[in-house]
């Protein structure tokens, strides 16, 4: 499956935020960047990144992942 438009904007802007913040932003966060009123479509966005392998979910933390060729700055 390829990236569509919607998957590349939130794909950048979470590495965006990663190199601003040095942590990943919440699905929340991704909501309010697209303008989604409910956290079940930033989330459908996120799964769809995992799915693609984009994002990998760090087993034990719910609310953090990695992004496929980036670190966060904790983990330098």
């Amino acid at each position: 499956m390829k990236l569509t438009k919607t998957d590349k904007r939130i794909l950048k802007f979470i590495k965006d935020y990663m190199l601003e913040n040095g942590t990943t932003p919440t699905i929340r966060d991704i909501c309010n960047e697209m303008g989604y009123y409910s956290t079940a479509s930033g989330y459908m966005h996120y799964k769809r990144l995992v799915d693609l392998g984009y994002i990998i979910p760090i087993t034990g933390n719910s609310s953090r992942y990695r992004v496929r060729g980036m670190r966060y700055t904790d983990d330098l």
